[in-house]
């Protein structure tokens, strides 16, 4: 499990795209992913509003037992 915290931007997204879209700041994300990449991790992305960071970690590793791995800042 690893969960970041971003920054939603005003950026517009062109009218023909198709589904859901928002445009985000995720600081240092090409190395996240290529760290999530080279780690064999599958990957999806939920997103919350608020900082909810912290909150996750704790339901995830205390209560549900997962494994939670830090890729911010390595």
């Amino acid at each position: 499990m690893y969960a970041s915290e971003a920054r939603f931007t005003d950026d517009p997204i062109e009218e023909a795209f198709f589904g859901c879209g928002g445009v985000c700041e995720i600081p240092d994300l090409q190395n996240k992913l290529i760290r999530l990449a080279r780690g064999g991790f599958k990957h999806h992305t939920s997103v919350g509003v608020g900082h909810m960071k912290e909150i996750l970690k704790e339901a995830f590793t205390t209560y549900l037992g997962y494994d939670w791995v830090d890729i911010d800042g390595q």
